[in-house]
């Protein structure tokens, strides 16, 4: 089996009609704010926001940016709510 892993895979045409997946960014600083693609807001905001992701067809990667300073239980409450919200697809992101 001597593939080309230079070739890529044959796209089918029902992968032309839907746009790839969004990536929502939720980031918590070391105060424990979280901003949805560097706008803070509160969870409430965050939970209905996820809520709507999870209702897409196509449901996005969440990018989960957190300050090393946060604490941890902010972190684990995020990514309950994604996943409260059918978004499984969770992705830690480091800055440094």
């Amino acid at each position: 089996d001597h593939r080309d892993l230079h070739s890529f895979p044959t796209r089918r045409s029902s992968d032309l009609v839907d746009p790839p997946p969004k990536a929502i960014t939720v980031s918590i600083n070391a105060n424990g704010e979280v901003a949805w693609d560097n706008q803070v807001i509160s969870l409430e905001e965050l939970q209905t926001r996820f809520n709507e992701a999870g209702e897409l067809e196509t449901k996005p990667t969440v990018q989960l940016r957190a300050d090393k300073e946060s604490r941890y239980d902010m972190v684990a409450q995020v990514m309950s709510r994604a996943s409260e919200a059918g978004l499984a697809d969770i992705a830690f992101v480091s800055d440094n």
